[in-house]
């Protein structure tokens, strides 16, 4: 992994599940939107918590899927303003 993605190291690592959340992670910010705010701001601004979004990505390997292929809508988890804690959190956990 190249160096501008050692966080991802460094919040996998912290996680209940390392290998999933990188994989997760690494599969998100390669298909991350370039007019985006960056991924590690989304996360770190997670409405539920950075800590939650980890954990989900952790425990959910379809959650993790579903993100990774369609990261469009996380984007709008970087404004709080717009996006509601249960409207934030993905299908695969509210459904």
């Amino acid at each position: 992994m190249d160096g501008g993605n050692c966080w991802i190291q460094e919040k996998a690592a912290a996680s209940l599940n390392p290998p999933q959340v990188e994989t997760a992670l690494v599969q998100l910010s390669e298909r991350w939107l370039a007019k985006a705010p960056p991924l590690v701001r989304v996360i770190e601004q997670f409405p539920l918590g950075e800590t939650a979004l980890l954990h989900l990505l952790a425990v959910s390997s379809t959650c993790a899927t579903r993100l990774t292929r369609n990261p469009e809508p996380s984007c709008g988890f970087a404004n709080p303003k717009c996006v509601s804690p249960l409207a934030a959190m993905p299908k695969c956990f509210t459904s």
